[in-house]
């Protein structure tokens, strides 16, 4: 089996495989825990997703900063239920994260990663499990020369802007949004969000007891723009000391179900298009999607048609993305600057 990318994602995939004995080749374009424009915070969706895992990977996390409350905007919030205790929510650097999950699926038996390797493309092939079968064209850094592998299947965790779920229409038609993060050096405050920015999306999340992650995604709005609009929050004296990080989002909007193909080929993450369509929020989706990407394949390894393999893990993951995002959408307006928001964010 192939997972193509070594993200939460993809990490996740490759720990679902590993599980069923299904042995796994993962390759990573970067290198080992790259950095990424992301907010660093961990909710408790992705915490409960990593501890089903098992193998410890959440007390591993360290160095983290836990949530003790949620700010909106200014204020504090109090109303019952809005508390999230300790070990409920954190934040950490992004590439730290990546770096410990990496490492810890490297140990997992039958799993191998290649950093710096490049996949060029994926074709079928009628060989391999009951006459088919995926050909993965790659490349590696240090050698420069193209190589070719088959394997039963493959999982595409390539991020946002994946060519790949592209080619095969398993990026889920996403909205495109834009992101930018900042780190600035600040005495450690609380948690805050803001929705009542028109370009979107305003987060300010302490790292560390120096230093905060602070950012706004958004969609429809140019880069210059949320710059702009995220330097508002920033204290003027800080705004030229850090390289502001962008990328870009691949909001869901439910226009597109299908995340499988059934000659072997399964999307999820940002490649399958299910970033939170108000927060931009990947992460939790990105390890729940990839782990059931890799249970679906190993079902199908094991034999299960896909019709049945492959297509129940697209429609259960959409029925799962309509349940957790549809009441955002309804209840969006009344959401703006108020502290209902917290409920899908950290329930």
């Amino acid at each position: 089996m192939a997972v193509i990318g070594a993200g939460p994602a993809g990490c996740a995939a490759a720990c679902a495989l590993a599980a069923e004995k299904v042995r796994t080749i993962v390759f990573e374009q970067g290198a080992r825990g790259r950095d990424k424009p992301c907010g660093d915070g961990f909710t408790a969706p992705a915490l409960r997703a990593l501890e089903a895992m098992g193998a410890g990977i959440v007390p591993a996390l360290t160095p983290k900063a836990e949530f003790q409350a949620i700010g909106l905007g200014i204020r504090r919030l109090s109303t019952s239920g809005m508390r999230v205790g300790p070990g409920d929510g954190y934040v950490m650097r992004r590439r730290h994260f990546d770096r410990i999950f990496q490492t810890w699926i490297g140990t997992l038996s039958g799993v191998q990663i290649r950093f710096e390797t490049t996949v060029l493309d994926i074709t079928e092939e009628r060989s391999g499990l009951d006459g088919r079968g995926i050909a993965v064209s790659f490349r590696e850094k240090a050698e420069g020369t193209m190589r070719t592998i088959r394997c039963d299947g493959v999982i595409v965790a390539t991020g946002a802007q994946s060519k790949l779920s592209r080619k095969f229409d398993l990026d889920g038609a996403p909205e495109i949004g834009s992101a930018l993060s900042l780190y600035v050096p600040e005495k450690a405050g609380e948690l805050e969000m803001r929705f009542d920015a028109r370009e979107g999306y305003f987060w300010r999340f302490p790292v560390s007891g120096s230093e905060s992650n602070v950012g706004i995604c958004g969609a429809g709005v140019p880069k210059n723009r949320l710059l702009d609009r995220l330097f508002r929050y920033v204290d003027p004296a800080f705004r030229t000391g850090g390289r502001s990080r962008g990328g870009v989002v691949p909001l869901w909007n439910g226009r597109s179900s299908v995340r499988h193909d059934e000659s072997g080929i399964l999307s999820c993450g940002d490649a399958a298009g299910l970033a939170d369509p108000d927060t931009g929020e990947g992460l939790s989706m990105a390890l729940i999607s990839g782990q059931r990407a890799g249970l679906a394949m190993a079902a199908f390894v094991a034999g299960v048609p896909p019709t049945t393999a492959l297509s129940d893990y697209s429609r259960d993951l959409d029925a799962t993305l309509r349940s957790f995002y549809r009441p955002t959408a309804r209840w969006r307006l009344l959401w703006r600057g108020h502290a209902f928001v917290a409920r899908t964010l950290f329930d």
